[in-house]
């Protein structure tokens, strides 16, 4: 099956008046259309840098995103604003994602405003997704600093998924949550999921989280990919010991 997304050697290094910080190095993977792929490793690692590469947010020093075979250039904005409305991010801090002076419902409508959609269509289809993900038609006429972190991040998916992309990144998107509100973020992503057939990146330190939702693992360390597989193999036959040691802090944590 022919890639939906491909990172080839991917590059990314941040530099400060004394410093050189390599946070991405090198990193190739695919996401193949419908996969639900799993990102895991420690906070600063580079997760979400790759992320902010993966879109285009923050400029790679080197390497290559190719879309359905198409390298991207992000600095042309006409292929930058396709590629958007089939590749949509949802961010680690949703509150902070939303504008603070706009309601809900008007920030979900903005995508389908941008690409076309009718103000009464996207009125009616922002009411829909807010159902769908598990909210209700008063959130609409709330504001960011009105709903919890599971709501805002239920507000988040809901706004992502409007424009029907064939991809959702999902960075870090249960971090701040507790355990329950996590657990219903994962159901809420997998039914999306099936009910859709789109792919899914869902990265997070938490690799008891991530297989639970993706059928493959990457395991990020120190900027670079050290292991991939089947999720099954991944948590039950690491190979690195990076990895066994992740899988053995999490699976101890969830004991406790």
């Amino acid at each position: 099956m022919s890639a939906l997304l491909e990172a080839a050697s991917l590059s990314k290094t941040f530099f400060s008046e004394h410093n050189a910080l390599p946070a991405v190095c090198n990193v190739s993977f695919s996401v193949a259309p419908g996969e639900c792929l799993g990102l895991a490793g420690a906070s600063g690692c580079g997760k979400s840098t790759l992320a902010r590469l993966l879109m285009g947010l923050t400029p790679a020093d080197s390497g290559t995103v190719s879309f359905n075979g198409q390298p991207l250039d992000f600095a042309d904005a006409a292929l930058r604003k396709n590629y958007y409305s089939q590749v949509q991010l949802v961010f680690q801090n949703a509150a902070a994602a939303f504008h603070p002076r706009k309601s809900i419902g008007s920030s979900i409508m903005l995508p389908m405003l941008n690409y076309g959609c009718t103000k009464a269509a996207a009125q009616e289809r922002s009411i829909a997704l807010l159902l769908a993900a598990g909210l209700t038609p008063q959130h609409a006429e709330k504001f960011p600093h009105q709903l919890s972190g599971g709501e805002c991040q239920r507000a988040a998916i809901a706004r992502a998924i409007s424009i029907k992309p064939r991809l959702l990144i999902c960075d870090e998107i249960t971090s701040a949550l507790d355990v329950q509100t996590q657990a219903e973020i994962i159901q809420l992503l997998l039914k999306l999921q099936a009910e859709t057939k789109m792919s899914l990146l869902f990265i997070s330190h938490d690799i008891t989280l991530v297989q639970e939702i993706c059928q493959r693992i990457l395991i990020m360390q120190s900027g670079t990919i050290i292991e991939s597989g089947p999720a099954l193999d991944i948590i039950t036959r690491p190979q690195q010991h990076y990895t066994r040691e992740l899988v053995t802090a999490a699976f101890n944590l969830t004991k406790i």
